[in-house]
C-alpha cells in the first residue's frame, strides 16, 4: 500500500467517525430553517407599505389566464427572448430587480404561503399608482419537477368577478423559464387570494409591483460588440430587415414593406439586436399592439402587455425575441392563401433589426438566388460612362430581399462593382418609385427604382458621387425592390470600372450629363473666351487666363481621347472629372459638355489649364463662359 492510498484510507475512517459521534439534524428541521434564513432577508428588503399585488408569470407550459370557472385550462408559454435570469428578472438577496424589461419597481411584498390577507392596490394619487399600467411578477419556493407534484400558484379573484391566475416562479433556480409580468387592474381595488397547488408549509413568496419605464428613466444595456447575429430561419420564411426595400416613405422614412403570401399558420417573429422597438402593420392592420392605445377603462387593462406600449413591441435587452399571432381578419382559412402587405417602421434606431413571417405560402424562388445574364441588354448598356456591365439580373418586385447568385468575375480581386437598378413598369406611376437597396455583405446602399433607363444609370455615370461596393468571392449580395401590386420585375445590374485605356468608346453609349450646371446661374451667359482648336490636339498643354465672372468651361469633343483640366495648378471639380482632373464623355460621338462651373458664385479669375490626351483625326474645342448680369 503506497503513502498515497494509506492518508487517503485515514482521513476516510476519521470523517466517518466524526460523523457517527455528531448526529445530523433532521431533513425538516432544515428545511425550516432555511425558510425562516428566507423569510428574513426578505423581510429585511420588503416594503413595510400596506400595498399589496397580484402577479403572474409563464413557467414552462403554465400562464396567465382570467377564469371564469374553477379550474382554468393553462394558457401557451409567451414567445420571448432567453430566460428569467437571461433577462434580468432574478432575485437579489430577497429582493426583486428594481428594473427588467422596461419595467420599474414600485413595492416588494410578502405574501405567506399559510394563507394571505386581501390585497389591496392603491387608487391614483397612492403611493403605486402614477397612472401608467402596472405589473407584477411573483417569486415563490417550487419543488423538484415531478409530475406527483403540482407547482404552487396564486389565485386573486377581483370584486368585479375576474379571477387571475399567477404561476410560481422559481425563487432559487430561474435559469430554465421564461417569465411575462401580469398587468394589474387599475385605481384601488381589493383582490382576495387563495393559494393552490402543492405550496410550502411554512415561508413566503415574494411579490414584485412593477410599473411602465419611459425611456428617459430607464437604465438601458450598452450594446454588444461584436453585433449579434440575427436569428436563421426556414425556406418557408420571409424576412424583412433593414436591407428590405423601403415603404410608404409619407408614413416614415425609415419603414420597410414587402408583398407576402399568407398561409392560416402563418404568424410573425420579431427580434431586435440592441434595445429598440418595432412596428408592425398587415395590410394596414396593427398587429403590435395590445389594445392600449384606444382602450379606455373597463378591462382593457386585461389585454396589456409590458413589451406593446401604443402599437410598439419594445425590446429592453440585447438579442430579444418576440413570436406574434397574426390578427384573424388578415389570415387566410385553413388550406387558403391570403397575399398581404407586411409594413415595418423601426423605432429607436434604424439597424440590427428582423421580422420573419414564418409558415408563409410563397415560393421557394422568392429568397432564392437569381440567376445573372451576361453581356449587353436593350435596357442597360455594356460600355457606360468608364464602366463594363458585369451581369444584370432580373428581380422579382416584392419588397424582400433576394440574394444575388455573383458571376466568377464580380469576385476576382475584391472588384468596387458600382449598382444600378431599372424598373420597367413603373412610367405609369410617373417614372420613379420608392427607394431600393443593394446590400453587400454589411453595406446598404439606396438606388432610386426608375423605369428610365438615364435616371437608373446615374450611380454609373456619376460614380464619384454614389458609394461603390467591394465584392469579394465570399461576398453575399440581396437586393430589395419596392413591392409592385400589379407584380413585375426589376433590373439589377453590375457595373464594374474600366482603364481609359481598355475603355471601348465605339461601343459605348453616351453619358449625358444629368443636369445643367448652369441653369441657377443669375444673368445672361454668355462666350467670355474661345480657345483656337488647332492648338489643342494630342499632347498639347494650353494656358489661358479666365476673365472676371467666368461661370463654367464648355468643351466639344469628337473621338477617342480626354482633358485634363487644372485650375491654379489643382485639378478642377465638377461632373465627370476625377480626382486628377481628367474628363471625358466616354464615348466617340460628338459630344457638349460643362464640365467645370462655378455654379455658388462666378469666379473671380485664375489660370486655366488644359491638356489633351487623345482625339487623332477627331477634335476638341473650348469655350470659357461668363455671366452678364443682370
Amino acid at each position: 500500500m503506497t503513502p498515497t492510498t494509506r492518508t487517503v484510507e485515514d482521513l476516510r475512517r476519521t470523517l466517518h467517525e466524526t460523523a457517527d459521534s455528531h448526529p445530523a439534524p433532521s431533513p425538516t428541521d432544515l428545511l425550516r430553517d432555511l425558510r425562516e434564513e428566507r423569510s428574513r432577508r426578505r423581510q429585511a428588503g420588503a416594503s413595510r407599505g400596506a400595498v399589496a399585488a397580484a402577479a403572474a408569470v409563464v413557467v414552462g407550459a403554465a400562464g396567465m389566464q382570467l377564469l371564469t370557472g374553477d379550474d382554468p385550462t393553462p394558457a401557451p408559454p409567451a414567445e420571448g427572448t432567453g430566460s428569467a435570469v437571461e433577462r434580468g428578472w432574478v432575485l437579489d438577496d430577497g429582493t426583486p430587480p428594481e428594473q427588467a424589461d422596461g419595467l420599474l419597481l414600485l413595492e416588494t411584498v410578502p405574501v405567506p404561503y399559510g394563507g394571505a390577507d386581501d390585497l389591496t392596490l392603491p387608487g391614483p394619487g397612492g403611493a403605486t399608482s402614477d397612472g401608467s399600467q402596472r405589473f407584477a411578477v411573483l417569486w415563490c419556493e417550487v419543488g423538484p419537477d415531478d409530475s406527483a407534484i403540482t407547482p404552487p400558484s396564486l389565485r386573486l379573484r377581483t370584486p368585479a368577478g375576474p379571477t387571475v391566475e399567477v404561476p410560481c416562479l422559481p425563487e432559487d433556480d430561474p435559469s430554465q423559464v421564461t417569465v411575462t409580468p401580469v398587468p394589474l387592474p387599475p385605481g384601488e381595488v381589493t383582490l382576495a387570494p387563495t393559494w393552490r397547488g402543492d405550496v410550502p408549509g411554512d415561508g413566503e413568496a415574494v411579490l414584485g409591483i412593477y410599473r411602465e419605464a419611459s425611456s428617459a428613466e430607464y437604465d438601458f444595456p450598452g450594446w454588444p460588440d461584436p453585433p449579434l447575429t440575427p436569428p436563421a430561419h426556414g425556406p418557408d420564411a420571409v424576412v424583412l430587415d433593414p436591407g428590405s426595400a423601403a415603404g410608404d416613405g409619407t408614413v416614415h422614412g425609415g419603414a420597410r414593406a414587402a408583398t407576402v403570401t399568407l398561409t392560416s399558420d402563418s404568424s410573425l417573429e420579431l427580434w431586435r439586436g440592441v434595445p429598440g422597438g418595432l412596428q408592425v402593420d398587415v395590410d394596414g392592420v396593427r398587429v403590435t399592439d395590445d389594445g392600449d392605445s384606444g382602450a379606455v377603462g373597463g378591462d382593457a387593462w386585461q389585454e396589456a402587455d409590458p413589451e406593446l406600449r401604443d402599437g410598439v413591441w419594445d425590446a429592453f435587452t440585447a438579442g430579444q425575441r418576440r413570436t406574434l399571432a397574426l390578427p384573424e381578419e388578415v389570415l387566410p382559412g385553413p388550406g387558403e392563401t391570403r397575399t398581404v402587405t407586411v409594413t415595418v417602421v423601426p423605432r429607436a434606431g434604424e439597424q440590427h433589426w428582423q421580422v420573419a413571417v414564418l409558415a408563409t405560402g410563397s415560393e421557394p424562388a422568392a429568397v432564392a438566388p437569381t440567376a445573372p445574364s451576361t453581356g449587353a441588354t436593350s435596357e442597360m448598356p455594356q460600355w457606360y460612362a468608364g464602366h463594363r456591365l458585369v451581369a444584370t439580373w432580373q428581380v422579382p418586385r416584392t419588397g424582400v430581399a433576394n440574394r444575388l447568385e455573383l458571376p466568377d468575375e464580380l469576385g476576382q480581386d475584391g472588384a468596387e462593382a458600382t449598382w444600378a437598378l431599372r424598373c420597367p413598369g413603373v412610367a405609369r406611376d410617373g417614372g420613379v418609385v420608392a427607394t431600393g437597396r443593394v446590400t453587400v455583405d454589411e453595406e446598404t446602399l439606396e438606388r432610386v427604382c426608375s423605369a428610365r433607363t438615364q435616371e437608373a444609370l446615374y450611380p454609373v455615370a456619376e460614380a464619384a458621387g454614389y458609394d461603390g461596393t467591394v465584392v469579394t468571392p465570399g461576398s453575399e449580395v440581396r437586393v430589395a425592390v419596392p413591392a409592385d401590386p400589379e407584380g413585375g420585375i426589376a433590373l439589377v445590374a453590375a457595373y464594374v470600372p474600366v482603364p481609359f485605356e481598355e475603355f471601348d468608346f465605339e461601343a459605348a453609349a453616351e453619358a449625358p450629363q444629368g443636369w445643367d450646371p448652369l441653369a441657377a446661374v443669375r444673368g445672361e451667359v454668355t462666350v467670355g473666351h474661345r480657345l483656337d482648336p488647332a492648338g489643342l490636339t494630342d499632347g498639347t498643354v494650353t494656358e489661358v487666363t479666365l476673365p472676371p465672372d467666368t461661370v463654367g468651361v464648355r468643351l466639344t469633343t469628337e473621338g477617342v481621347g480626354r482633358v485634363r483640366l487644372l485650375v491654379d495648378g489643382s485639378p478642377a471639380e465638377g461632373w465627370g472629372v476625377d480626382q486628377d482632373g481628367w474628363w471625358t464623355s466616354w464615348t466617340d460621338d460628338r459630344v457638349t459638355s460643362v464640365p467645370v462651373a462655378w455654379v455658388q458664385a462666378p469666379s473671380d479669375g485664375g489660370e486655366l489649364t488644359l491638356e489633351v490626351d487623345g482625339y487623332p483625326g477627331g477634335a476638341v474645342e473650348a469655350e470659357v463662359l461668363v455671366v452678364v448680369p443682370e
